[in-house]
Order: C-alpha cells, then structure tokens, then sequence
C-alpha cells in the first residue's frame, strides 16, 4: 500500500492532528473525543475509489457525452483530484451526520502519485443482444498504457468507464485494488428486521442510510445465496459456525439463524448479539471479502468477551484475505486479542516452520494472525481538553497496550483490595 497521509486540521473536535493510512486501521481510547470521526474519515479514502462518489466529478472532466462518442481523450490533474476530495470529504461527513455546519478540513498527502494522468478511451466493438439491448467494449488507457477491456451493457456503459477509471485511479494513488466498500456503524441489531425501504424512515443520520443500503446490497447479493466451493469458503463457514453456534440460512427473502439442535430462529428474534454481527458474517459467507473495505464501529457490542476473542480471530483471518478494515473499540479483550495476533504474526515472520510447529502444538489455526506492517493502531486522550491522537509503535511484543489496559487494571486491584478486607473481617 502506498504511504498515504491525512492532516487533520479540524474533524468535529480533532484538531492539529496527524494520521497514516494502512490496510488495517484501529482506534481506541477515551470516549467523545472523536474516534469515530476519525475511524470514517479513514474510511472515506477506501469508499471514495470503491463506490459512484467520484463519477460526476470524472463525468465532467471527461466534459462529452460517452454514449455517442467513439472515442475520447482528457487530462486530470492529480490535484485536481485531492482538492475535489478534500471539498467532497466534507459533503461526506455532513451526509453521514445530517449536520450542514460539520466542521470538517483535512489534507490528503499522496506520496509518489503521478503529476497528471493522460486518459483515452476507445470503444472497440458493439453488438446486438437478441435484439433487446446493446453491449458495448472499450479500451482505457491512462499514460499511454493499457489499463482493461471491458464489456457491459447499454445501461450500465457510463458508470462502467467511470468504475475503470476510478479503480485505476485507486491502484495509482493507495497502492492497492479496492471492489467494494461497507460501513457497519454502531446499534445495527435494531436496523436488522426488515429491508431498506421500510426503515428509511428510521433514522435522519446518513451513517445509518448507507448502512441500510449496504445491508440490502448484501442480502440481495447473488454471491451470498451461492454456494461457494473450496478449502477457503469451508474455512470461513466453518469459523462462523462456531462462533454463533449456528448457521445463516437465507429463504424466501428472510433470514434465519439454525441453531444446532435444528432450530429456525427469524433474525428479528436472534439475540443481540447475532444480529449485531449478521451484516459482517454475510459478507464473509458470500465470498465478497477479498479486495473489500469495512468499517466497523464497535465490532464488539453485545458480545460475551470469548466471542469477543473469537471475532477478533475472524477479521483477522478477513485481513488475511485482503480485506481492509476501519476499527473502533473499546474492549480491552478485543485489543489483547488483537495484540496477541500480532505477536503470533511476528513469529510467522521470523520463523514459519516454528510457527506452525506452535499451531500444531497449540491448536491455534495458523489462518489467525496479523502482520505489524499492515496495521495502524491510534490511541485516542484529552490533553488540556483537547483531543490527542497517539500513535502506537508495533514491535515484536506487538502494541504497547499497557495505556488501554487501565480500566482491568483498576477493577483488578479494587478486587483485590475487597478480597483483602473480606478476608480480615472473616477473622475478627
């Protein structure tokens, strides 16, 4: 991934602050002091390459209409496009929070990204479809090489050149290739009962509109009513099983848990706790996971802490197929997990045969690990009432999480301060 750089001048009560970009993004710490701001602003830069956001703005650089035009030429300036963001990141956050005064002004730094990007278009072939509609084939080339060839249908032609260019224009300035994009806000269980257009209503935030969208795109996906085949596939449904003891049955357009004694429970009736997760363990069951951004607010809400651990396992096994996760959280035991994955990441890499020499020894499923160089991880804290973003340095011992671990600690010692005055009282 290429080095990617976000100022942060002022997010709702961030200021002054500096973060870096990275296939897997963690924030944690003290509450109201921004985290979540931060956690999509993060997420932003994988959505704004992956969905339509940009094609009106490449719409007009183009400045023809591609339907009548055989072929075509433009110019775009990389600049172009970071000031265009910058703007739109904005339009984003105002969007998600149903806010017109969000205080929003961040600088994206694209480290190495060309100066100007020549694009070419060329529609190379046209045919009749049973004489119902037309599909079209085109050629992209940007500075003068070949990007793709691609085919689509009359109706869907435009947004096809836009999605080209978009996701070449990903490839250029993050360094990786991103399809698809989720965000997974905080609460989900109770937006889970029914579909997008009887819950529209629900909620003024744009956070949960696009939720609700994503979670019917999900649903709706032809991927998840597939059975897909392979050692990967069986993994995953494998892990999910045994995470919510259970499976996900999707008939008739309603959505059930099978617990295992053969029960059929209507998701609206699950516990909290499996509906909080659903959206999360359809994506992952429809085979969609690799080459896909999620954000996730809070993955641990409703959950017991061993399920807390086993989630933390999950993701990581979703990060190893390549996929690109934006994290908040709060929960000590999702943090430790996380910490300790890294640690097992930095066995794999200085020895894999000893690594899976402990995984033979231990039981550990060698698919659970986490690479330090692939993981951001900010710890959030009020500094003479502002917000302070740390950045944490991950070593071979993984992060220094002895900051977030002051809550367990304080219980910890209570407890055993109670213990020590039971005890004396019992001797009296």
């Amino acid at each position: 991934m290429n080095k990617v750089s976000i100022k942060i001048n002022e997010l709702g009560p961030v200021k002054n602050q500096e973060i870096e970009l990275k296939p897997v993004m963690l924030f944690t710490g003290e509450s109201s002091l921004g985290k979540s701001y931060v956690n999509f602003l993060a997420y932003y830069l994988f959505y704004v390459f992956s969905s339509e956001r940009m094609f009106d703005f490449l719409l007009e650089k183009i400045g023809v209409d591609v339907n009548d035009k055989k072929e075509f030429s433009f110019d775009l300036k990389s600049s172009d496009l970071i000031d265009w963001m910058q703007k739109d990141v904005r339009k984003f956050f105002v969007y998600l929070y149903n806010f017109d005064d969000f205080r929003c002004d961040v600088k994206f730094d694209f480290k190495g990204v060309e100066d100007n990007f020549a694009i070419k278009y060329t529609r190379i072939d046209a045919k009749n479809n049973n004489d119902k509609e037309f599909f079209y084939a085109f050629n992209i080339e940007i500075n003068g090489e070949r990007i793709r060839s691609s085919a689509y249908y009359q109706q869907r032609f435009e947004k096809a050149i836009c999605r080209t260019i978009s996701q070449q224009l990903c490839h250029s300035f993050l360094g990786i290739n991103i399809q698809l994009s989720f965000l997974l806000p905080p609460g989900r269980a109770s937006l889970l009962t029914g579909d997008y257009t009887a819950q529209r209503g629900s909620s003024n935030l744009g956070l949960y509109d696009l939720f609700l969208r994503d979670n019917d795109r999900i649903n709706n996906s032809v991927l998840f009513n597939r059975l897909v085949g392979g050692k990967q596939n069986e993994f995953f449904v494998s892990q999910i099983h045994n995470l919510i003891k259970g499976d996900l049955l999707m008939e008739k357009d309603n959505l059930f848990l099978v617990t295992e004694d053969h029960q059929r429970i209507p998701l609206g009736a699950a516990a909290s706790s499996i509906k909080e997760l659903t959206p999360l363990l359809q994506l992952i069951l429809g085979g969609s996971i690799s080459n896909t951004a999620i954000c996730i607010e809070e993955p641990e809400a409703h959950l017991h802490p061993e399920m807390q651990i086993s989630i933390v396992d999950l993701l990581s096994a979703c990060i190893n197929e390549n996929a690109f996760m934006q994290i908040t959280t709060h929960s000590d035991y999702f943090l430790q997990r996380v910490n300790q994955l890294l640690k097992y990441g930095c066995i794999k890499g200085l020895n894999s045969n000893r690594y899976q020499e402990i995984c033979d020894e231990t039981g550990h499923r060698p698919e659970h690990y986490l690479d330090r160089d692939n993981v951001g991880a900010y710890f959030f804290s009020s500094e003479n009432g502002k917000t302070k973003i740390e950045s944490l340095a991950i070593g071979k011992k993984g992060i220094p999480m002895t900051t977030f671990f002051n809550a367990v600690g304080m219980l910890s010692k209570e407890d055993e301060a109670l213990d020590d005055e039971l005890e004396k009282l019992g001797q009296e």
